[in-house]
Parts: C-alpha cells; structure tokens; sequence
C-alpha cells in the first residue's frame, strides 16, 4: 500500500509527510514518541555565525555535546551545496543509553544574513528501520 502523503510548506521549504504526523505548532511535527521535526529561522548576522565557511560554521552550531549527550564523532555527514546542505549527527544519551539521529537541512537566505534549518531528529533504532522513509521528508 502506497502512503498518503501531503507536501506542507513551512517558512517556503517543503516537507513531504503523512498521515502519521502531528502539527503541534506552526513549525513542529510529532511522529508519535519516535521523531519530531521543527522548522527554524537562524539569525546568522545576529548570532555572529561565520558566513565564509556556513557549512563548516553549522556544523560547530549543531555538533557540540553537552552534559548528558554526545556526538559520535565517525557518524558526523555533511553534504549538498553551500546553497542547500544536510548535516547529519548521532547523539549518544549517557543516562539512557538511547541513540537519537539528529538530521539538519540548511538553506541560507538570498542575502546570506539568516538561514532556515528544517530539523528532524529520531531515535536511532527507528531511523534505521525506516531510513528510506526519513530520508525522503524534506
């Protein structure tokens, strides 16, 4: 069976969902306890975020760990072009042991100040069951 899916645009990206999917805010889906995807706009001339390298720049904002999570370092992806990329993470949750892919699309604006990220982030175990599926939302 084919699944029915609605492309929905959020801030001009558009992102390909289904049935499955929960709008709980203008910019956020729920796929059940498994995913959430929100869609953000960056202020990269506020935030002071080099915009030479973006790519490189975004992956310094979106790959520190902290306290009780890591980044597994041999699973960082980056790829596109410097006018739409992806950078792909997996974050180890130390007190839970659970594994969260953490899939961020950037598409920096005409004038290069801001940037929209669409993020999705899913448990591990579910993403690899269903890459194909993940892979083709946005």
């Amino acid at each position: 069976a084919k699944r029915v899916t609605e492309v929905r645009t959020v801030d001009g990206l558009q992102l390909t969902l289904d049935g499955q999917w929960t709008m709980v805010a203008d910019n956020t889906y729920f796929l059940g306890n498994s995913a959430v995807i929100i869609v953000d706009t960056i202020d990269l001339e506020a935030m002071g975020i080099p915009r030479d390298n973006l790519p490189l720049s975004m992956v310094r904002l979106f790959s520190p760990s902290s306290g009780g999570s890591w980044a597994i370092p041999g699973e960082l992806g980056v790829s596109g072009t410097a006018k739409r990329f992806r950078i792909v993470n997996l974050f180890q949750d130390g007190p839970t042991g659970i594994r969260n892919r953490d899939i961020k699309l950037c598409v920096p604006s005409a004038d290069g100040k801001k940037c929209m990220v669409v993020s999705l982030s899913v448990q591990e175990t579910a993403y690899k069951d269903n890459k194909a599926y993940f892979d083709s939302l946005f």
